[in-house]
């Protein structure tokens, strides 16, 4: 019997694309009304919304943000939130053999301008070492890991838990459709890119990053937050719910109906 050694995309899989049609609307480069200038960033605002509600529902968290520049960059925002959920008093991040090489290359990095201690290995044993759980803020677990393989995690993700740790996790929206959310058996933080759902490379990018994280937590995600509310009128309305960094748009909201 012969085995065949398949390659994993390590990140970035061999998509197929199809190309759409784009509606009439989206092909306006003059508005021709005062509302013309509002509806292509409704319709952005909505398709944003709609991003947002898909990762939480995948990833069984309580709340997404409108996406980050990437993967890599994703998992340092999570490193820093565990660090500025530990109050700065405990500096220790841990990261699994499974993450993607790219990744642990920005955790390098950022972590040294945060003055943080990065350790890699096998979380399931390395964990067992008090002194390490002392000084522990959070740890990066990678589902399905580098190698495709998926464990189950929900016993570590307690363990980390019961340190005072953050557990944060890279993983795979089109795998999310087959596996048992990371929200269910203990994610804090869920991370990863979205080049599974046919968004292409570039923008600044590999891929754009989608976040999300549990409640308790939302006042420190990064990014920006797409909302619905209601304007001075009493009609619906999408907004700017949360902004930290990114400014996408000249003004925070915009009316559905002008």
């Amino acid at each position: 019997m012969t085995y065949r050694l398949w390659k994993i995309p390590r990140g970035i899989p061999n998509i197929h694309r199809i190309k759409l049609k784009l509606p009439k609307a989206s092909r306006v480069t003059r508005p021709s009304t005062r509302s013309d200038w509002s509806r292509p960033i409704i319709g952005r605002l909505e398709s944003l919304v709609n991003f947002q509600t898909m990762i939480m529902s995948l990833t069984s968290m309580d709340m997404a943000n409108a996406s980050l520049l990437d993967e890599a960059t994703a998992a340092a925002e999570a490193m820093v939130m565990a660090l500025v959920a530990a109050n700065y008093k405990r500096k220790t991040f841990f990261v699994d053999n499974g993450v993607l090489p790219q990744t642990l290359a920005v955790l390098k990095t950022r972590a040294k301008g945060f003055d943080i201690r990065l350790l890699v290995g096998d979380a399931s044993t390395a964990l067992n070492d008090e002194k390490l759980r002392s000084e522990l803020c959070g740890v990066l677990l990678h589902y399905p890991d580098v190698d495709g393989q998926i464990k189950d995690f929900a016993s570590l993700a307690d363990s980390v838990h019961a340190a005072n740790a953050l557990v944060t996790v890279a993983t795979d929206l089109l795998a999310l459709t087959m596996l048992k959310p990371p929200g269910e058996w203990g994610a804090d933080i869920v991370f990863g890119n979205s080049a599974r759902f046919g968004v292409p490379a570039g923008y600044g990018g590999p891929h754009g990053a989608f976040f999300a994280c549990t409640d308790k937590l939302k006042r420190k995600m990064p990014g920006r937050i797409i909302g619905r509310s209601r304007d001075m009128q009493g009609l619906p309305a999408y907004r700017l719910a949360l902004q930290s960094k990114f400014a996408p748009f000249p003004f925070c909201g915009c009316s559905l109906i002008d």
